[in-house]
């Protein structure tokens, strides 16, 4: 049984800013996790449909262009990594690990676990989310053994971790145990999101959620009571499917977008000084033949669209009870417009008529 907070809004607030991706590698296969250790990214790249060429690698985040470097290949399907010490463990079918000092190094099976979707390591546990359960296995021992933590009516996507207790996504709702006590009972924080959670990280006292499946990140702010779910951004490159921060900047597994990307700055995002009334802005559907709408932003707006001359061909105003632009009339092509409203710079975006 979940025990469940009082304090609770969920409330899908715009609260970003003027956040920028950065793509920083391509030509993955479908990267599903991530681990930072001093200034390397580790990469599990699940490869998709490809089976068998699954891959842990890693690049070098001082690096301008960084290259991709494997270390283990010829995996089938891996989903997860986690760090202890010099050691990377990661679930392929098996719960194997690896020294990341080694030039070559050599990968030790642990123990079978038949499907692991998150591996996070708390006071020398290795914290495996299963299917429908939370368990874990005691690193300090030569021979360990499995051990139930929580069972669940969902899997649990992601991890995160903060003064003391384990948070996880589990469908769409995020909860939180005490992973020091022998029977934990997960209490609720935040539930009835837009979609399924694949990816958890803080940033202070942020809690930033990934939802793939939408391209959206989410964020809830524990300084605040009570707690409230506010939007931070659409990614537009790649799908959050998993998180790692080096320095100030959140690095992003882009999933079936095959890509690594980057959002910089974020301690200039999250701070309540340069909050905007717009999220990332996106056009739904582009291309399109009838309709547009603008996603992103919650109060109203005025919109100009523009041909690639630089003409005015439409304009008007919208909020939220009138969302859908009228392109029908429009020659195809490509259009770019421009959206303002009286607190915010204006942003262009491009959308093509069919």
């Amino acid at each position: 049984m979940l025990k469940k907070t009082s304090k609770i809004i969920v409330l899908f607030l715009t609260v970003v800013s003027t956040a920028q991706e950065v793509e920083v590698v391509d030509g993955l296969l479908n990267p599903l996790n991530l681990a930072v250790h001093n200034d390397d990214l580790y990469i599990c790249d699940h490869s998709g449909n490809n089976i068998g060429q699954g891959t842990i690698s890693k690049i070098n985040l001082t690096e301008e262009n960084p290259v991709v470097v494997d270390l283990v290949t010829g995996l089938i399907y891996p989903r997860a990594i986690g760090l202890y010490g010099n050691d990377l463990y990661f679930s392929n079918g098996t719960i194997s690990k690896f020294d990341i000092t080694e030039t070559n190094p050599v990968v030790e099976d642990i123990m079978y676990v038949s499907s692991t979707y998150a591996l996070i390591e708390i006071d020398d546990f290795l914290y495996i989310a299963g299917d429908n359960s939370i368990s874990k296995i005691d690193l300090t021992s030569s021979n360990p053994s499995l051990i139930n933590v929580v069972s669940l009516p969902a899997r649990p996507l992601a991890f995160a971790y903060r003064d003391g207790l384990l948070y996880f996504g589990y469908g769409t709702k995020v909860a939180k145990i005490d992973p020091t006590q022998t029977n934990p009972v997960p209490e609720m924080v935040m539930e009835n999101l837009e979609s399924n959670i694949y990816s958890l990280i803080f940033y202070e006292d942020k809690l930033l959620i990934g939802m793939s499946l939408i391209s959206k990140i989410s964020m809830v702010d524990f300084s605040q009571d009570p707690l409230v779910l506010e939007d931070f951004m659409n990614t537009e490159i790649g799908r959050p499917t998993a998180f790692a921060i080096h320095n100030d900047d959140l690095y992003v597994a882009g999933g079936i977008g095959n890509n690594i990307f980057k959002i910089e700055d974020l301690s200039m995002l999250l701070s309540v000084d340069e909050v905007q009334p717009f999220i990332a802005l996106s056009i739904y559907p582009n291309p399109s033949s009838e309709n547009i709408k603008i996603l992103g932003i919650n109060r109203k707006y005025t919109f100009e669209i523009l041909d690639l001359n630089g003409q005015l061909v439409l304009k008007g105003q919208r909020d939220e009870a009138i969302q859908n632009i009228n392109i029908d009339n429009l020659s195809s092509g490509l259009y770019h417009i421009k959206i303002s409203d009286n607190t915010s710079k204006a942003h262009v975006l491009k959308f093509i008529k069919h």
